[in-house]
């Protein structure tokens, strides 16, 4: 049986793109992919509650050339993108009072926010 879709969701359009990804295997060997052209000076927020988490975001994306801004709840994400414009939102999935999803909702629903990307990420186990 196919899974159930979440109703009222559009399907999302798909983009393309490629990023460098540095990974540091067990054995300590160093996995690299390229950067794709035209990265840098993107503008990316970063909305999670877990300050590590920001933290890791930050700078591999400082590393590839990406401005950023962090913020730790969706509801400040909600102000800061009221006057600022960005190239994507990378928000968690699982935060407290309002999600990543309420978050990504806001942004299509409002009319200066609407055509920028956002991505949930989680870092939950299960």
């Amino acid at each position: 049986m196919p899974p159930a879709k979440p109703s009222g969701l559009r399907k999302p359009r798909t983009r393309l793109a490629s990023i460098k990804v540095d990974l540091t295997l067990p054995t300590g060997e160093a996995v690299t992919q390229p950067v794709a052209a035209g990265v840098q000076g993107f503008r990316v927020l970063v909305v999670d509650d877990n300050a590590t988490n920001r933290r890791i975001l930050e700078m591999n994306l400082q590393e590839w050339g990406v401005e950023v801004l962090s913020l730790e709840s969706a509801q400040e994400a909600v102000e800061v993108l009221a006057s600022q414009h960005f190239d994507l939102v990378l928000t968690d999935y699982l935060m407290p009072d309002m999600d990543g999803l309420d978050l990504a909702r806001w942004m299509q629903e409002n009319e200066e926010t609407r055509g920028t990307p956002a991505v949930l990420i989680s870092s939950a186990s299960d």
